[in-house]
């Protein structure tokens, strides 16, 4: 699995335990912060991802991520109005969290 899917595999696990449990529960912490972690890794060899969500079809840098095709989530996201995330340069955790629950 590519890092780049590992990612929104955890992105997707954050928002999905952010939506099960309340605020201050500790598996929304645990899932946000495996999350930005994750991403950081991915930072290191691509230090600006973007991906777009088009349906179900996930492109990450302008490349389809082949590993996600039909993936339920870019549908999601896309619904909800993220179409599209751009990391320029290195986030702060406290902004992803509020990314995170802006979703």
């Amino acid at each position: 699995m590519t890092d780049a899917a590992r990612y929104l595999i955890s992105l997707a696990q954050a928002l999905a335990k952010m939506s099960l449990y309340a605020d201050g529960h500790p598996a929304r912490g645990r899932a946000a912060e495996v999350s930005f972690g994750i991403l950081r890794e991915l930072q290191r060899d691509d230090p600006r991802p973007t991906f777009s969500f088009l349906g179900r079809e996930v492109i990450h840098n302008q490349r389809s991520l082949r590993e996600l095709s039909d993936w339920d989530w870019s549908a999601r996201l896309s619904s909800c109005g993220v179409q599209r995330l751009e990391f320029d340069g290195q986030v702060e955790k406290e902004e992803y969290c509020e990314f995170l629950e802006d979703v």
